[in-house]
């Protein structure tokens, strides 16, 4: 590991960030009197301050230091223009759970600042606008809005709006829940964010793909890595590369592969879906890590054919044929190492769970029919898992082939969407999770 060393010693710093292109800037806000944590916080004043990494020195940025407003979670734009930060309406104090927050915009300038503006969409509705984030291509702004509030608010939703101001949205991956704290990926394909929507009480990342032609998500899914029955997630951030740090991993083994090696995985270069540039350890048997994320694409004809199959069994209410079309215990375990063991468990779960929704005797009616229709699958991701690589909580006792994606359908006039997982095991396609 590089040797470390203390560059500098800040006081009452929240949410440092990185300038884009000068990296020994770091926008970052300071935090005077502060009581209570997260939903009960209560800050009495904060200014948008730039550290200059290469001497020590820091000072607050003019036009986001105004004595009577409370500034914080500075974002830069792609370039490194100008900042976006959330604001405290004039003369009051920033609660956690209270206060209907503003974001505004002020040009850099060198780091003499200048007068912020409100952004249009984002400001001045009677809710709460806050943790902004500009896509990489500079084209648009993502935000969380809810009722009032910051922390943990169960109306937080995701919302876009122009770069520039403009008519804001909901985006189409919000949920019912919470969703907050979200992050692009570099190459502005993937929004990853914060969500409870599977367990209120614990927070977990989930992922979508990001069109910023249209400004629009698809369906979100999990990242199992960070999420489980366990998992509590805050903060996050991307990285250019993913190390798939597991036990017993040296550190020689996260060198980066030859070029070779690279080009036929060779992905947009981010570590929560995309692919990277430098691959991961140990692509052999035995015990090294997995391989790399897989690059993104759309699905190839045999996965289709196996979600129509799926929706074509549900429909016609055959559960038998839709046992069939996912893999079994036996095959299961013959190709994967899992841990903890009840990962088998839940992957016959979900396909008991598909087969009820096809048997009809279940249903308060049995000649009720079940109507599918307007099918959409994602662009996923294809990874070739060899033997001895854990690519998620299974390690491969065989090379297999693993393509991820997410769907949606209409199932009786309700949108429904979710996340599918299937294994090619021997030229044919299994449904490990729907």
């Amino acid at each position: 590991m590089p040797e470390r060393k203390v560059l500098a010693q800040v006081p009452h710093a929240f949410m440092p960030q990185f300038h884009p292109v000068r990296t020994e800037l770091l926008a970052f806000s300071q935090v005077g009197e502060t009581i209570g944590a997260k939903d009960q916080m209560m800050v009495h004043q904060g200014d948008i301050h730039i550290l200059d990494l290469s001497t020590g020195e820091h000072r607050p940025l003019p036009g986001a230091d105004l004595p009577n407003r409370v500034e914080s979670i500075p974002m830069w734009s792609p370039t490194g223009d100008r900042l976006v930060f959330i604001r405290a309406p004039k003369n009051q104090v920033w609660h956690g759970s209270q206060t209907r927050l503003d974001i505004a915009v002020l040009p850099f300038n060198d780091g003499a600042g200048g007068t912020a503006t409100s952004l249009q969409g984002a400001s001045g509705n009677e809710r709460s606008n806050f943790y902004p984030d500009y896509s990489p291509d500079g084209k648009w702004l993502v935000f969380a809005q809810a009722d009032r509030g910051f922390f943990s608010q169960m109306s937080g939703d995701l919302w876009i709006v122009p770069a520039e101001g403009g008519k804001a949205r909901r985006l189409a991956c919000s949920s019912d829940n919470a969703e907050s704290w979200h992050r692009f990926s570099p190459d502005g394909k993937w929004l990853a964010f914060v969500t409870n929507r599977e367990d209120i009480r614990l927070p977990d990342i989930w992922m979508a793909r990001f069109d910023s032609e249209r400004g629009e998500c698809a369906p979100a899914i999990q990242i199992p890595h960070l999420s489980g029955p366990s998992a509590h997630v805050h903060a996050f951030d991307w990285s250019v590369r993913f190390p798939w740090l597991d036990d017993g991993i040296s550190p020689e083994a996260l060198a980066p592969r030859t070029a070779s090696a690279m080009d036929a995985y060779r992905g947009a270069g981010s570590s929560a879906g995309a692919g990277y540039e430098q691959g991961g350890p140990d692509d052999g048997a035995g015990p090294g890590g997995g391989g790399p994320m897989g690059q993104p694409q759309e699905a190839p004809p045999e996965v289709l054919a196996q979600v129509r199959n799926l929706a074509a069994a549900i429909s016609a209410g055959r559960p038998a044929q839709v046992r069939e079309l996912f893999i079994s215990r036996e095959l299961f375990l013959a190709v994967s190492d899992c841990e903890p063991p009840g990962v088998v468990d839940e992957v016959m779960s979900g396909r008991d769970a598909m087969a009820d929704l096809a048997n009809r005797q279940l249903y308060d009616n049995p000649q009720q029919a079940v109507e599918i229709d307007n099918l959409r699958l994602f662009e996923g991701r294809m990874l070739e898992v060899r033997k001895g690589e854990k690519p998620e909580r299974c390690r491969a006792k065989r090379s297999v082939r693993l393509f991820q994606t997410s769907w949606s359908w209409n199932m009786d006039g309700n949108v429904e969407s979710g996340e599918a997982h299937l294994l090619e095991v021997d030229g044919r396609w299994h449904f490990a999770k729907f």
